[in-house]
Order: C-alpha cells, then sequence, then structure tokens
C-alpha cells in the first residue's frame, strides 16, 4: 500500500507565515489577511488585523480593514443560514429563453453589472504563480518556503548536485534563509513549487507597476465604465474589482497587459512592448495623438461622438517617465509559462503572429 503524505492545511501555513511577520508591517499583515481571504478563512484574517491593530491602535487602514473583514464575516455566516422566507427556486419550465444575461448581484450589491462579471480574476494559484516568476533574489518582498514544499524539494531532485543530500546538510538547508532555499528552486526550475511558495507582498516589479502604472492612470482612465472597464469594452477588458489595486486586480491587468496584443495601424503591437518599451500601446494609446506615435483609435460612443481622452498630459507628464522607466526595468527576456486563466476575449487578434517572442529565462 503507498504512503499518503497529506499537505499542510491552511491553518499550518498561516502558523508558518506568521511565526516570521515583522510585526510593524501594515503591507504584510494586509496581504497575509488578504490570503487568508482568498482561502475562505476571514476568522483568520480578522486574528491577523486585530494582532496589528492592537499593536497599532492609530492605524487608521488596518482599523478599516478590520472593520470590513468584521462585516465579511457576518455576510458569510448570513449567506450560509438559509433565511425562513427564502423564495421557492425556480422551476426549470420558468426558466427564460431569451439570450444569456450578466450574474444577479448579490442582496445590496449594485445591480449594474460591471466588468468584474465580464472580466475574471486570476485565482489564487495563478496569482501565486505569476508573482513567484516576478520575484528577483534580491526583491524586497517577504518569502516563506513551507517544509511540505522543501520535503518535495528533496524528494524530486535529491539526486542532483545542487540539493543537499544527507539528512543533517538538509537540516541546515531548512534552517538557512529563505533566498538561498529560492534560488535553488528557481536554478533547478522547479516550477511545480512555484505556485507554493508564501509571498507577501508584491515583488519589486509589480509593485512599480501598481504605482506607477495602475494606480497613477490604468484604473482612473483606461478602466473606467465608459472605455476599458465597462460592458462595451471591446477585446480589451480589464478587472474592476474593489478595491481597484487590490493584489487580484493587479495581478490580473499586469497579465492582460503582457499579455493582450491589438492591432496599430495594421500591424500587431503589444499592450506592453518590453523590446521597444516607447511603442508599449500602454504608454502610446494614454498620450494625446499629437504626441503619440500610435494613435488610439476613435472610440464613438451611442452619440457617434469619440469618448476616447488622453490619460496622460504629454511627454513631460511624470507619470509617462515614471511608466516608460518601469517597462524599461524589467527583467529581460522575459519568462514564457502557461496559466489556467481564460480572459473574457482573446488576447491575440485573430490574424496576429506572436509576438514579444523572446527567449525565456532559465527559470
Amino acid at each position: 500500500m503507498d504512503l499518503v503524505r497529506l499537505l499542510p492545511s491552511v491553518d499550518d501555513r498561516y502558523r508558518q507565515a506568521r511565526e516570521g511577520l515583522d510585526p510593524d508591517s501594515y503591507p504584510l499583515h494586509s496581504e497575509l489577511a488578504l490570503w487568508l481571504v482568498s482561502v475562505e478563512r476571514v476568522d483568520l484574517a480578522i486574528e491577523v488585523m486585530e494582532a496589528y491593530s492592537q499593536r497599532h491602535a492609530d492605524h487608521e487602514q488596518a482599523r478599516r480593514d478590520l472593520h470590513s473583514f468584521r462585516l465579511l464575516a457576518e455576510l458569510r455566516a448570513k449567506q450560509a443560514r438559509p433565511g425562513p422566507t427564502a423564495p421557492p427556486p425556480v422551476q426549470p419550465t420558468a426558466q427564460p429563453t431569451a439570450q444569456p444575461t450578466a450574474p444577479r448581484p448579490p442582496a445590496g450589491g449594485d445591480a449594474r453589472p460591471t466588468a468584474p462579471a465580464r472580466t475574471p480574476l486570476l485565482d489564487a494559484r495563478e496569482q501565486a504563480l505569476v508573482k513567484a516568476f516576478e520575484l528577483a533574489l534580491d526583491d524586497s518582498a517577504e518569502v516563506t518556503i513551507p517544509d511540505d514544499v522543501l520535503d518535495d524539494l528533496f524528494k524530486t531532485y535529491g539526486s542532483t548536485p545542487r540539493v543537499p543530500a544527507t539528512p543533517e546538510a538538509r537540516a541546515l538547508f531548512r534552517s538557512a534563509p529563505a533566498r538561498v532555499q529560492l534560488e535553488t528552486i528557481f536554478s533547478l526550475r522547479a516550477r511545480e513549487l512555484y505556485p507554493r511558495l508564501i509571498i507577501l507582498g508584491l515583488p519589486d516589479s509589480l509593485r512599480r507597476f501598481r504605482d506607477d502604472v495602475h494606480a497613477a492612470y490604468l484604473v482612473s482612465a483606461c478602466a473606467t465604465a465608459a472605455c476599458h472597464g465597462g460592458q462595451e469594452a471591446g477585446r480589451l477588458a480589464f478587472a474592476t474589482g474593489r478595491p481597484p489595486n487590490s493584489d487580484a486586480n493587479v495581478l490580473t491587468n499586469f497579465v492582460i497587459a503582457d499579455r493582450f496584443v491589438a492591432l496599430a495601424d495594421g500591424q500587431p503591437q503589444p499592450l506592453l512592448d518590453w523590446a521597444s518599451p516607447e511603442r508599449s500601446l500602454l504608454l502610446q494609446y494614454a498620450l494625446p495623438r499629437d504626441e503619440a506615435q500610435l494613435d488610439h483609435p476613435p472610440a464613438p460612443g451611442p452619440d457617434g461622438r469619440d469618448r476616447w481622452r488622453q490619460a496622460l498630459s504629454g511627454r513631460q507628464d511624470p507619470r509617462y517617465a515614471a511608466a516608460l522607466q518601469w517597462v524599461r526595468s524589467v527583467v529581460q527576456p522575459r519568462p514564457e509559462f502557461d496559466l489556467r486563466y481564460k480572459p473574457a476575449r482573446p488576447f491575440e487578434p485573430p490574424t496576429a503572429p506572436p509576438t514579444n517572442a523572446t527567449a525565456s529565462p532559465p527559470r
């Protein structure tokens, strides 16, 4: 009979993450709490923010987070209890035959169809995978490598020279800094382990994307209801969940921007052109048309008027310089890896050949 080894529970991974958590770091507490919410452990998310709020009673955002998590726990508890006056289920014969519509929001929600209903977010595994591929060995993001990941590293790669072979050497490796362990995992290209790494906070490159692109103008100008965040967004539809700069939104929109290819002047052109950063449509389409090398095409509204508005004042706009610097700073060549993520619309135009076709780094 084969032995079955159980993976650590969420509680075990939570306790392991809490052990090395900086008690004064709000971002790390917030990221851990959001991860717990994503794995349906709002109770532990409340515990994390309660601990931080007790230590930092004057931190307003932490108090708001704690209040939000408590409301979420209360809402989920109510949803789990069947109401005594709940209406009977609709019989199949009563279903309409019209074209399908957007899912109905929960009670108290916005009745207007929103982009999240048509622009799916990366799931927890996909978010972890993207963060791992964007992580640098000298990154400032906090990394925890669970014991079960090291167990599988020893089991699968134990015969390779880079993995310690003796019990004594393995015990020493377990106590080594996470960056040492990470370097071994990356050098072996043990990609099956990447989604199981616990990365609290965004890696530096993704944090710069969040601050210098996503929060700077993408959310407020490109992903609005009247543009690429609404129901008539076209093939390019950004995620617009709440809060707008959450990790789930940022990571999803990063993947969309990284993989989306438009037709500019009849030629395939990516939103993020890693080979020629200045030609990135995420920059070009944000500039005034008289300054852009590639003009944003007209976006006629119901009244026939062009709804497009420039997001940046010009090349002298500090946000343009920051966004361009971010594109230039991202490590090249770009990693190539598969995601299970299925966008609302295809990333590639029907006739587009592969773009950004640079070799994948050895990770």
